[in-house]
């Protein structure tokens, strides 16, 4: 029964479990009752807010991976009604374990536990440490700095995520994590989407 209603919610569970939120600019003139035809206006993007939500928000997306598990279940099931608990606790349990983002995240809650700071989290987007495409990653291979204030050499491709910033930046397509932190169900263990450093 579970495995059933997984494939029926896929995309629900997918989304629940992403880093990014999508955005776009639709035009609904197209649109007619009962038709679920829109028409995109430029690009499709994927976008990340701060780690922390503003005061009076509730979590979303990658602010629920600095929760304690069973907020950020409950954080999950708030957003995303109707999924069956059991499997999201399960795909919750499995992504703390294998995808190096998750990792990553709970290694900034530790650092925001303690004295407050504003802490920058930096996904680089060097991948040059290997760049063969069929080999299991490790999490040494996701190239991120966490620091307590402002880094000035960034790589414009870079993704800087900063404790409190309340604005959302726009993950670029070309970062090798563009895919894997929105699409974390096809890529679990967090290896690398398509980036321009593909031989």
């Amino acid at each position: 029964m579970d495995a059933k209603d997984f494939r029926q919610h896929i995309r629900s569970y997918s989304s629940a479990l992403a880093f990014t939120s999508m955005g776009a600019n639709l035009d609904t003139n197209v649109a007619q009752p009962g038709n679920y035809t829109y028409r995109l206006c430029a690009e499709l993007y994927h976008r990340m807010g701060s780690l922390l939500p503003q005061p009076g928000e509730v979590r979303k997306f990658a602010q629920l991976y600095i929760s304690d598990p069973h907020a950020e279940l409950d954080g999950r099931m708030g957003n995303f009604g109707g999924l069956n608990r059991d499997t999201m606790q399960s795909l919750q349990t499995m992504l703390h374990a294998c995808n190096p983002y998750a990792i990553i995240y709970q290694m900034a809650a530790e650092r925001l536990q303690g004295p407050p700071i504003e802490l920058s989290l930096h996904l680089v987007n060097d991948r040059r440490t290997n760049l063969r495409c069929y080999n299991a990653p490790t999490v040494d291979e996701v190239g991120a700095l966490m620091v307590g204030g402002d880094v000035d050499e960034v790589d414009t491709r870079d993704i800087v995520v900063r404790s409190t910033n309340g604005y959302f930046q726009c993950v670029s397509p070309l970062h090798s994590a563009y895919m894997p932190l929105h699409y974390v169900l096809f890529f679990p263990d967090g290896r690398n989407g398509w980036h321009d450093d593909i031989p």
